[in-house]
């Protein structure tokens, strides 16, 4: 192979490259967020995995309602 081949074939890999280096950041940076999350919102969790409703989930945790709809929906709760 040419160098030029070479070097044609490297310059279309590093879009690819780059690509695959911004979905694993993107993966950890998700990663965190969920743990902060979970830990975050540990007590509203606990609620209403014991069957409390949204709005006394809020009111016993100290987080606004749409904050426990959003725990709720993203931890499948």
């Amino acid at each position: 192979m040419t160098p030029k081949g070479k070097q044609k074939i490297i310059n279309d890999l590093q879009p690819l490259q780059h690509f695959i280096m911004l979905r694993r950041l993107l993966f950890t940076y998700t990663l965190n967020t969920t743990k902060r999350k979970k830990e975050e919102y540990k007590e509203a969790i606990s609620f209403l995995k014991r069957g409390y409703s949204v709005r006394n989930t809020a009111k016993l945790s100290s987080v606004s309602v749409s904050t426990v709809q959003r725990v709720k929906r993203e931890f499948c709760i």
